[in-house]
């Protein structure tokens, strides 16, 4: 393995670690903790999927995640961006407070989402063996 991957690999256990010790931080009780790991692992799911799918192996691959992922965008156009729409409409309102448990979760499963695309599309995409 090439220096860079190490290197890539170190600063995601290193962030990863640093979300999982946040998420016991955050929230007033254990069944908190738990749903923030929670959402730690979602978001590392859906970026690992993500990561995959940008990152085939071979042409074989290519040709089936490209109808998996006209599916995927299909849906994520229609359904999700019209969610987003409200969500954003409400984030931007002068009125509205995030709690900042809600906040944390937002951005740590973002960013676990993120972490875990990053580190599957390197390892993917320039991996050896």
């Amino acid at each position: 393995m090439s220096g860079k991957l190490i290197l890539s690999t170190i600063c995601f256990v290193l962030l990863l670690l640093l979300l999982y010790v946040l998420s016991w931080q955050v929230g007033a009780s254990r069944t908190d903790a738990a749903f923030n790991q929670l959402v730690l692992v979602f978001g590392l799911s859906l970026g690992w999927a993500a990561g995959i799918l940008i990152a085939p192996y071979s042409r074989d691959e290519q040709r089936q995640f490209s109808t998996l992922a006209k599916s995927v965008t299909a849906f994520g156009s229609g359904y999700l961006l019209g969610k987003l729409d409200q969500i954003f409409k409400r984030l931007f309102d002068h009125e509205f407070e995030l709690n900042s448990l809600y906040g944390f979760r937002l951005l740590a499963g973002g960013s676990a989402f993120v972490l875990a695309a990053i580190i599957t599309y390197v390892h993917r995409r320039y991996h050896d063996g």
